[in-house]
């Protein structure tokens, strides 16, 4: 299989977005030879299976396939179609349902996989026409049949002209057939098939006497998984919610495990753009800790965003902070507001949030400074009047 200077050689291809198609179809075929596309194409299908990979890096892996198996007159359809099944982000599918249409493919391919991926974006589109798929003339239950069953490591096959009729004998495996620090074996073996439905030539491993349960290590050290689920979604990569759950109990029973896998406070602020609800559920398990204020002052640092401010929101309604901390705040945002682009949506969601905290009580009135958001009032529609209104309202109150 591909050694570890080409699985360099092709990660580092595929994560360089900056990269127009052309370009890295270029680079893919002066590193590498004929020879080596059997071998790269399972390694990139493997990644994509996997969820081992970013958007970008799907994307540049779908278009280096397709490009391969194009060239040999053959398609990657099959694969496709299972992706755009288990995808759950919008820019992937639309983007592999154009693919889909082969030589009508509608996006630009002269401009940069990262700008690719914006015009993509900017479509906007949630509500996908499926009825492409119904063009391809596949047997999708073999298809799907196939992808389930696919497992991997396995055991190395024996040469299959051997006549030996003795039972396998298991104490000759070697670590590597058993652990997932193995990259791939040398040979693919399938377990039957969960419709029971076989087909001509499809190779089968009987033996009832085999457990068939994950060679997975599942005492693995809780560093090491939180380490890895966080690192999943720090890349974009959505985690299930037993998965959530599996990192906020290892957290709430060590809360320094953080600082232990160096999850930084500018991490956790990432991951708020990413996956705010799981951030907020994260964060609020150290409200009891003082590990928190390090994490709260990225607040008065980081430039403002609607998700931070919602965050923000929540931690002030079920932890005690101090009344200077949320002053700063408001202050800090307003000195983004006069920089920022879109003023009516900013100063929108900082009287919003300036009103929600007045009205709980968790903000003082009399020790909140309100000229300070009179800057906010040079900006009018009739939703910030309204808001405009309720704050002078706050203010004359008794």
């Amino acid at each position: 299989m591909l050694s570890p200077s080409e699985l360099t050689s092709l990660f580092n291809l595929i994560s360089d977005d900056s990269k127009t198609f052309e370009n890295i179809i270029n680079v893919f075929e002066k590193t590498y030879s004929k020879s080596d596309e059997f071998k790269i194409g399972i390694t990139l299908w493997f990644l994509i299976k996997d969820n081992l990979l970013n958007l970008s890096q799907t994307i540049i892996s779908f278009l280096i396939l397709n490009n391969v198996f194009k060239n040999e007159n053959k398609n990657i359809f099959p694969l496709i179609l299972d992706r755009i099944k288990n995808t759950k982000n919008n820019i992937e599918k639309k983007f592999l349902i154009e693919l889909l249409k082969n030589n009508n493919f509608s996006f630009n391919l002269k401009i940069s996989i990262k700008n690719l991926i914006e015009e993509i974006e900017k479509t906007n589109e949630k509500n996908f026409d499926l009825n492409i798929i119904n063009n391809f003339n596949i047997n999708k239950e073999k298809i799907d049949g196939f992808f389930k069953d696919w497992i991997r490591p396995v055991i190395y096959e024996k040469n299959s002209s051997e006549k030996n009729n003795k039972p396998f004998n298991f104490s000759q495996l070697i670590p590597q057939e058993l652990s997932f620090n193995y990259f791939e074996p040398n040979f693919m073996t399938f377990y039957p098939n969960s419709s029971n439905e076989f087909y001509d030539e499809e190779p089968l491993w009987i033996a009832p006497c085999l457990n068939h349960n994950f060679l997975y290590d599942f005492n693995k050290c809780e560093k090491e998984i939180l380490f890895n689920l966080l690192s999943k979604e720090l890349n974009n990569i959505i985690i299930n919610e037993n998965e959530k759950k599996k990192c906020l109990l290892i957290i709430e029973k060590n809360v320094n495990i953080l600082k232990e896998i160096n999850f930084t406070p500018e991490k956790f602020m990432n991951l708020i753009e990413n996956d705010q609800n799981f951030a907020m559920n994260l964060i609020l398990k150290l409200k009891k800790n003082v590990l928190i204020e390090e994490y709260l002052s990225q607040f008065l640092i980081k430039k403002f965003s609607a998700k931070s401010m919602i965050v923000l929101k929540e931690i002030i309604e079920n932890v005690s902070l101090p009344k200077s901390f949320i002053n700063k705040y408001i202050k800090h945002v307003i000195n983004d507001f006069k920089e920022s682009d879109d003023k009516n949506k900013m100063a929108r969601l900082i009287l919003y949030f300036v009103i929600k905290l007045l009205e709980s009580k968790l903000l003082s009135k009399e020790e909140f400074n309100f000229d300070e958001i009179e800057i906010l009032f040079c900006v009018s529609n009739e939703e910030i009047d309204k808001l405009k209104k309720k704050i002078i309202e706050i203010k004359q109150q008794n």
